[in-house]
């Protein structure tokens, strides 16, 4: 608090902002294959719970089909090519008979064999594109990784066919997670938080955060930034949200903490700016109306309404 006191020492005070949160991967996807086949190996990280690595194959499909179709569409422009091949030299012949009958001037398409050539040139190209198609298709009977993460759920296994649209299985990447955190009012005006404007200005440095949560029976502690203030208001509690950010919180630390889990709530401390000059007063010493009683120096109480800058559980 500030104001003029008698008995009250003038001290630094940091202003600290309380909030909670719930914890949220930054990405959550939805794994779907893109070709049907059935399931002839799962890998072992693919289970609830499991971590993975970008790019790991999670999931494999039975191939054969599509090899199979790969080595069509290799038949298919190798005899496209062939006929290509054909009807370039016909066209070439045709030009020289022109020629040799001593005729002048260049001869037309048809003498040429125009649209014979452009039909086996389009031919040859359609079976390149099949080749391309085949081994798109062959690829995407591996299931790989989009990124580092972990296996929120899985929905198929061995033995079972899939197809385009199935859901495989849910998973959630690991780099760093982000909890929403409401700002408090009073205390907002004293955070550095990192506000983006339109004119391309830098935001202000990120302010610190330490979460909190009890996990089987012991409180566990994480540290993070806040790295940005979501556009709009909270429409519940028409406050601003602060998100944090809190990175590799699947390391394991050397004190032996419990992992963030996702959808754990977890209660947030947020460093604001250090307060020169102010008076803290324990919570307790505060009557109603923000009044709070002195004793002058000549041992007599004086009554005197104090204005808050901030405040917490205990002052």
């Amino acid at each position: 608090v500030r104001g003029e006191g008698t008995g009250l020492r003038k001290a630094a005070h940091q202003v600290i902002a309380h909030s909670q949160g719930t914890v949220q991967p930054r990405t959550r996807s939805t794994l779907l294959p893109e070709v049907s086949a059935e399931v002839i190996e799962i890998s072992e990280s693919f289970r609830p719970g499991g971590f993975f690595e970008k790019d790991e194959v999670l999931v494999k499909l039975d191939p054969v089909d599509y090899e199979t179709a790969l080595v069509v569409s290799k038949a298919a422009l190798a005899e496209a090519e062939s006929i290509l091949a054909e009807e370039m030299a016909k066209a070439e012949q045709a030009r020289e008979n022109w020629k040799a009958l001593g005729r002048t001037g260049e001869p037309n398409s048809m003498v040429l064999r125009g649209p014979q050539v452009a039909k086996a040139q389009a031919d040859a190209a359609s079976a390149k594109a099949q080749i391309l198609k085949a081994e798109r298709d062959l690829e995407r009977t591996l299931i790989r990784a989009p990124y580092a993460g972990q296996v929120l759920e899985q929905s198929v296994d061995v033995g079972q066919f899939v197809t385009q649209g199935i859901t495989l299985g849910k998973i959630f990447a690991v780099d760093y997670v982000e909890i929403r955190l409401p700002l408090p009012e009073r205390e907002m005006r004293f955070l550095t938080l990192p506000e983006h404007f339109r004119d391309g200005s830098l935001p202000a440095a990120q302010a610190d955060v330490k979460l909190k949560a009890v996990v089987n029976g012991r409180t566990n502690a994480w540290t993070g930034k806040i790295v940005r203030v979501e556009s709009a208001l909270d429409e519940s509690t028409r406050q601003a949200v602060a998100v944090a950010q809190v990175i590799d919180p699947y390391a394991k630390r050397a004190d032996g903490s419990a992992p963030l889990k996702i959808g754990q709530f977890v209660e947030a401390q947020i460093e604001g700016q250090t307060l020169n000059d102010v008076f803290v007063i324990p919570r307790n010493a505060v009557r109603a109306g923000n009044e709070i009683i002195l004793i002058t120096p000549e041992s007599r109480l004086k009554r005197m309404n104090v204005e808050p800058l901030a405040g917490d559980a205990k002052m």
